[in-house]
């Protein structure tokens, strides 16, 4: 035999016994399952305290709170924490302009 296929067998026995080892654990762990699990009836369960309609009112006001916020986020002004007669270098006038020219690019896109 060659190195090549003493390799090779080596491989595939080692993968073969990983994958033992994984079926065996696994039925292990589901023989445990059924042997420890607690055997009480399932209860069915209870439907929602509220009914359909209110349930619906709920969803869409949560819906418009969250829309809401977004836009309110999006709409908001930041101001420069710089004083007025500070400058400020070429460096962050060159991030602030492209971080201004992204975010018009992003909400012209969805509109």
């Amino acid at each position: 035999m060659t190195n090549l296929q003493t390799a090779l067998q080596i491989t595939l026995y080692g993968m073969g016994l990983v994958f033992i080892g994984i079926l065996f654990l696994w039925g292990l762990m589901a023989l445990l399952v059924r042997i420890f699990a607690d055997h009480q009836p399932k209860v069915a369960m209870k439907s929602s305290p509220y009914n359909p309609e209110e349930l619906e009112n709920r969803r869409l006001a949560a819906a418009i709170a969250v829309s809401i916020a977004i836009e309110m986020h999006n709409s908001s002004i930041q101001v420069s924490s710089h004083k007025e007669r500070e400058s400020i270098s070429a460096w962050q006038a060159a991030h602030r302009s492209l971080q201004l020219n992204q975010n018009q690019a992003f909400i012209s896109k969805k509109r």
